[in-house]
């Protein structure tokens, strides 16, 4: 995957740190909203939904959370932003096994924070 990121930690003046992610092109903005936003909240629900369609049990699926939508197909991913006054916003476009991998780092560095 050759989408440059850096990975951020904020400290809430609770002390409780949380994981954030940039994109060095803004284009994939969106995916960071969707990383702390919704696949934080609904995890197994999006791993089931994306692994649905990867594993040739439907050929695509259209998923919401609370701010995003992703048009999951076996090639490529298309994440929007339904709060957007347009309904996509800043939507970018990820292949769908790129999306999992970032997934699964996002999963992993979370885990370590947490530690």
């Amino acid at each position: 995957m050759d989408i440059k990121r850096t990975y951020k930690t904020i400290e809430m003046k609770n002390g409780r740190k949380l994981l954030t992610v940039e994109f060095d092109d803004p284009r994939y903005a969106i995916l960071s909203t969707f990383l702390f936003a919704d696949y934080k909240a609904f995890s197994d629900w999006f791993d089931q939904k994306i692994q649905e369609v990867l594993d040739h049990e439907k050929e695509s699926n259209n998923v919401s959370g609370n701010v995003c939508e992703l048009m999951i197909t076996e090639k490529t991913t298309k994440v929007y932003d339904t709060l957007a006054d347009d309904g996509m916003g800043a939507w970018c476009e990820i292949e769908t096994e790129d999306l999992l991998s970032l997934i699964h780092e996002w999963k992993e560095k979370s885990k370590e924070l947490s530690e």
